[in-house]
């Protein structure tokens, strides 16, 4: 059971992801059916039978990096969308991206997001987390690098081309990065990279 103050905050934190979601109708965003906040709060979702990002490239190996680039576009394409909004994803990895039915890869878990002002500078960070590349979980040593502001080591499943897209999207200044809607570009024609 849980104590009155996390009970609290977990609302909140289910009533923000609400409000944001309600309005966030595209392909590359989990679909909200519907929501119910008396007693014990829930909602209903459509189901992406195809299970997290990590385990569907995973499962499709044979596909190699097509399938890989191909996801990392639909991605981008959710992000971006949600930019166009003024929304931005706070907790972007592999297990908050889901595989519905027919392959699409939709964003969920929007309670970490935040709606921004107006004047908000938006940069967002087109990517999920490299353990998409292999199904790995990120490890320790990702997150001692990124503390010390260094780029995680590269992954043996990525190109040239594909390290350097990466490699630009996660400096950590977010003036140096691209353009979201460039990275939606580039990830498209990532598809002749596999």
């Amino acid at each position: 059971m849980l104590s009155p103050v996390e009970s609290e905050l977990e609302r909140g934190v289910f009533m923000n992801e609400i409000k944001i979601w309600y309005f966030l109708n595209y392909p590359h965003v989990v679909k909200l059916h519907g929501t119910c906040h008396v007693g014990r709060p829930f909602f209903v979702c459509e189901l992406a039978s195809n299970g997290i990002l990590t385990d569907f490239t995973a499962r499709e190996e044979r596909e190699g990096r097509r399938v890989l680039w191909q996801k990392l576009h639909e991605v981008a394409l959710g992000l971006h969308f949600l930019y166009e909004r003024n929304v931005t994803h706070g907790d972007l990895k592999g297990n908050n991206i889901l595989v519905g039915a027919d392959g699409t890869a939709e964003l969920t878990d929007i309670g970490l997001s935040s709606m921004l002002t107006s004047s908000a500078k938006l940069t967002p960070v087109v990517g999920t987390k490299l353990e998409i590349c292999d199904g790995k979980r990120p490890m320790f040593e990702w997150g001692q690098r990124l503390v010390m502001r260094a780029v995680p080591f590269r992954p043996k499943c990525l190109s040239d081309e594909q390290w350097e897209l990466i490699q630009k999207r996660r400096v950590f200044e977010p003036s140096q990065r691209p353009e979201a809607a460039l990275v939606v570009e580039k990830l498209k024609q990532s598809r002749k990279w596999s």
